[in-house]
């Protein structure tokens, strides 16, 4: 994996008196933010997930989490969240075994983590929550009775 991204600096002689870039004001909305980069290459990792590429794939994504932090964790729960469909026939649920497995990876490292609250808020805002969904989630993913009482903690 590539090491993190760095804002380009302008050399010395563009900068002026006044502490300001000459010519960068027109630049500053024209290229994307590296967050953007990042989240596309978590959303690419993520999509092209598959039972070959699983260990290389899951490495990578560990790198970039480590890397870019909270924000780039929440994305990546946002992302596998959407792939989960309770209600799906097995055969779809298959299909997805790669996502719902780094999924349940995932949750499962995020309960130690000193934010997992707040990642599971955000990571689940927007999804509409039913009496039985934390039950349905933690049977698919087959997740843990601690891990499932600490998502039920946090999404209640």
């Amino acid at each position: 994996i590539a090491p993190p991204l760095r804002p380009h600096r302008p050399p010395p002689h563009a900068w002026t008196a006044g502490g300001k870039v000459q010519g960068m004001e027109s630049q500053a909305h024209t290229h994307p933010t590296y967050g953007h980069v990042v989240f596309a290459h978590i959303k690419q990792l993520v999509s092209n997930l598959n039972k070959k590429n699983y260990k290389v794939s899951v490495g990578e994504l560990s790198q970039l989490l480590e890397v870019y932090g909270h924000d780039a964790h929440v994305f990546l729960l946002r992302l596998l969240i959407g792939h989960v469909d309770l209600k799906a026939a097995k055969a779809a649920q298959e299909h997805a075994h790669a996502r719902l497995l780094l999924l349940a990876q995932e949750l499962g490292a995020a309960v130690a983590r000193f934010n997992f609250v707040s990642l599971v808020v955000q990571a689940f805002e927007g999804v509409t929550l039913s009496d039985d969904f934390c039950g349905g989630l933690a049977r698919l993913l087959k997740l843990s009775f601690a891990q499932h009482v600490a998502l039920g903690v946090a999404l209640a």
